[in-house]
């Protein structure tokens, strides 16, 4: 008989060979080597550390750009790197003893690539890269550091053209104050123009600027360094004002005028008339490559964008982004600080309602600059897929955590390492006395993480089959915790003032993070970003460590007869003066099958699994659904699932990934007060240092109203 596991490695062969069934386009290009795997156009600093020469992107080395500068930094702190081991690299580093010049020292310089080639949107965008910036001149980490580091996507209708204006724009964006003087091979001047056909820009912002609209464009937050943000679409140059409103920006301006009209335009957003003798606004708005609100996040001081101490590149910590883009336009973006857990900046946002439809076909770009301070800007490891081809094989990446035999049905728990979505499901055993085999049915009985989310109208759930439904609403869950002294109901007027101060939102409402956690989802951030808390694909967090533990009826190998100590022989046993085993047995014959399972969205959940008639036989009349009959937060978890520190705050919308309840917990029966109990046991695993003890004899005396006589007792390292 084949095993469990082996089977189920079957099933998600097949769906993984299902999912890529047809070719998808894949870009890939680590900018390591002597030449690039696809064609870039470069720009000004924009070259590779261990080039040859014989790519679309030159060699750093000789680079006339950087006019006879020593080329810093690498591998070794000198360039080249060895093939193998290099980068893209935008802008040199400080260098003691350079040149006199401002430009030698590496300040005010910049780079870009484009794609020559496009990426179709049709299937959706899934796109990473590594950053790693060093060797400024600041001498320690916490300086505000060099400009930044853009990533962005233009229309693939566009032809390459020019980057984006630099300073704060970081290569990105038009610009109100920088004045680029440098005349292009067809011989206009850069001036202050923006990207043309702009559709996207991701700004690594070390200095501060590229939410600054005393810096850039007519919108942003001010200026504010060391943050990740993003602005939308735009296309404001002279090429392209004067080709879309001929009348306004008539072609026989003299240059100077030209780059007038483009700084006004950008600083405010409108459609000027520099057609007469006195320019004004005409009233008409124009995309200015706009600030996408709730895209920003501030990274905290112990994670530093711009490693200035650092001489070379083994001594940067890279940063990791992951942006993806769906058909449809929802716009999710997340970051990897030197190796950690990925941290969501949004998740599925509608990026169409403030840029408009997704262009037929996008191109790639990056850029870097220095501005009035230094640092190496270095890009490696870019990838490019559809997102069809992550969401194809998400089969074959969710983990099994466990599995628990009993009956006519088996048990799976799963998480969903890029939303951290859990799935505990129930599925029926099938024995083929023909074959002599067992299989798996090809669809679950349940799936806990529908009972608790719901399925929408119109959908299904996929291990069922089953729905619409309306998920298990929040009010009617019997949650649990523990006060100090007792267990409580986790409802908000039932915690101590310690507890309460944990979990408080700044708001008009402090029980509102209280609700979230139980279920409540009517603050989750949405497409078009209201809301105030992250977007959960599925109100039952992830399962990792945590075994589905089955507690059905008693059933412990314990003898009827009498009791006795066989280390004091003469003492009389408890046991055999109060309710017998055997009665206990038979009492208890028809209490409802249990599943417990430890989750990190916080609780250590119950759900509901059928029963057997007292007879031992399965009864098919006694609910098998997955409905949570129970669910506790243990003291320790309530203390910490909130916190300042956005990677562990379980509620904000930039949550990497915490463990909280982690461990598998563990049943047995035992005898106090002359009865037989059933109690669960269960720890927090990586989640920390605690224990819980319940009471879970009667199933059908899950409430919050028993919750003093359910939670035995929680423990932790000072209790």
């Amino acid at each position: 008989m084949r095993s469990f596991n082996k089977l189920l490695i079957d099933i998600l062969s097949t769906i993984l060979l299902i999912g890529v069934a047809h070719a998808q386009l894949v870009v890939q290009d680590n900018f390591t080597g002597a030449s690039t795997s696809y064609n870039w156009k470069a720009f000004n600093g924009a070259c590779l550390t261990a080039g040859n020469n014989t790519g679309s992107i030159p060699a750093c080395v000789g680079l006339p750009y950087y006019k006879g500068q020593t080329l810093v930094g690498g591998v070794s702190g000198l360039l080249p790197d060895p093939v193998g081991q290099g980068a893209l690299r935008f802008t040199n580093g400080y260098t003691q003893g350079a040149p006199s010049g401002d430009f030698d020292y590496g300040f005010y310089q910049s780079g870009g690539i484009i794609s020559n080639f496009t990426f179709p949107s049709n299937e959706g965008l899934n796109v990473t890269f590594t950053t790693v910036t060093y060797r400024g001149d600041a001498g320690g980490p916490g300086h505000e550091g060099a400009d930044g580091i853009s990533f962005f996507l233009m229309n693939g209708a566009y032809k390459v053209y020019d980057t984006g204006a630099y300073g704060g724009s970081l290569g990105y964006s038009c610009s109100n104050v920088n004045d680029d003087q440098t005349v292009r091979p067809d011989g206009t001047i850069r001036g202050y123009d923006g990207l043309a056909g702009a559709y996207l820009g991701l700004g690594i912002d070390e200095y501060g600027n590229f939410l600054n609209p005393k810096d850039n464009t007519a919108t942003g937050d001010g200026f504010q360094p060391h943050k990740i943000a993003m602005r939308g679409a735009g296309s404001i140059s002279w090429a392209q004002l004067s080709t879309q409103y001929p009348g306004d920006y008539p072609a026989s301006l003299p240059v100077q005028l030209q780059q007038q009209a483009v700084q006004a335009t950008c600083s405010t957003g409108m459609v000027w008339n520099y057609s007469g003798a006195f320019p004004q606004e005409t009233g008409t708005s124009i995309q200015d490559y706009a600030y996408l609100p709730k895209t920003k996040v501030v990274l905290p001081a112990n994670e530093p964008i711009a490693y200035e101490n650092a001489q070379i590149r083994s001594q940067a910590v890279p940063f990791k982004y992951r942006l993806k883009i769906t058909p449809n336009g929802l716009l999710s973006l997340a970051y990897s600080y030197n190796g950690g857990v990925w941290q969501p900046v949004i998740t599925d946002q509608s990026i169409t309602n403030s840029n408009g439809p997704l262009p037929s076909s996008f191109r790639f770009g990056f850029a870097g600059a220095t501005g009035g301070s230094t640092n190496i800007h270095e890009v490696m490891c870019f990838k490019a897929k559809p997102t069809a081809v992550a969401n194809g094989s998400a089969g074959i990446n969710e983990k099994e955590a466990a599995e628990v035999k009993t009956g006519t049905q088996v048990y799976f728990a799963f998480y969903n390492p890029t939303n951290w979505a859990g799935s505990l499901t129930a599925t029926n055993l099938l024995y083929n006395t023909a074959t002599n085999t067992v299989s798996i049915a090809p669809l679950a009985n349940w799936d806990a993480s529908c009972v608790l989310t719901g399925v929408p109208s119109g959908s299904t759930c996929p291990s069922t089959g089953g729905g619409p439904m309306g998920a298990e609403p929040p009010s009617s869950r019997n949650i649990l915790t523990w006060n100090g002294t007792q267990g409580v109901p986790f409802e908000w007027n039932n915690l101590s003032t310690s507890e309460q101060n944990a979990i408080a939102d700044s708001g008009s409402d402090p029980s509102s993070r209280l609700e979230y956690l139980r279920g409540d989802r009517s603050l989750e951030l949405t497409s078009t970003g209201s809301g105030e808390y992250r977007d959960r694909a599925s109100v039952l967090g992830d399962i990792v460590d945590s075994s589905p533990t089955w507690v059905g009826p008693p059933s412990a190998p314990y003898s009827s007869v009498q009791w006795t100590d066989r280390l004091y022989p003469s003492a009389t046993a408890p046991e055999s003066s109060g309710e017998t085993y055997a009665t206990f047995q038979a009492d208890n014959a028809t209490r409802t099958n249990v599943v417990y399972v430890g989750s990190n969205d916080g609780l250590l959940h119950g759900f509901r699994a059928g029963a057997y008639d007292s007879s031992g036989n399965w009864n098919p009349s006694a609910p098998n659904d997955g409905e949570e009959l129970l669910a506790y937060m243990p003291q320790t978890v309530l203390d910490e699932i909130h916190s300042n520190t956005k990677a562990i705050d379980f509620s904000s919308p930039n949550y990497g990934h915490a463990f909280y309840v982690d461990a598998t917990p563990g049943s047995g029966d035992l005898y106090y007060a002359k009865a037989w109990h059933t109690w669960l046991i269960g720890g927090l695993g990586y989640g920390g240092k605690g224990l819980y003890a319940l009471n879970i004899t009667h199933p059908s005396n899950f409430s919050e109203s028993n919750a003093a006589s359910i939670v035995v007792g929680d423990w932790n390292p000072s209790t």
